[in-house]
């Protein structure tokens, strides 16, 4: 569905602007797939806790996003005080998600 938008220029001197946007479909699309990689972090997570905590309750938040073409890639994090943050890639040609598992183990300042 394409949706006609009509901005005035300042100037009235300049025709108005005229830009056509898709929003419905993309928009949609775009948090369907948000919800599907905090998903798979929420498995994982849910897979990997400590079974002897069976009342461990946590959020999944994403802290980066980016996409590319029919790719996509987030970076997500948990309320877990566990030092876990994941990646999730999406790859629109094999229509495949992959999970990467990272843990921080040291941050430091390196001086020139």
């Amino acid at each position: 569905m394409l949706a006609s938008l009509s901005v005035k220029c300042p100037d009235t001197s300049y025709p108005t602007a005229v830009r056509t946007e898709r929003k419905q479909p993309e928009l949609k699309k775009g948090k369907i797939m948000d919800e599907k990689a905090l998903e798979i972090v929420r498995q994982y997570i849910w897979e990997h806790l400590d079974k002897s905590d069976p009342d461990a309750t946590f959020d999944v938040y994403t802290v980066w996003k980016a996409k590319a073409l029919q790719n996509w890639k987030y970076l997500i994090s948990s309320t877990l005080y566990d030092g876990m943050y994941y990646e999730v890639t999406y790859n629109g040609d094999k229509k495949e998600w992959y999970l990467d598992a990272y843990k921080k183990f040291e941050n430091r300042v390196i001086a020139e």
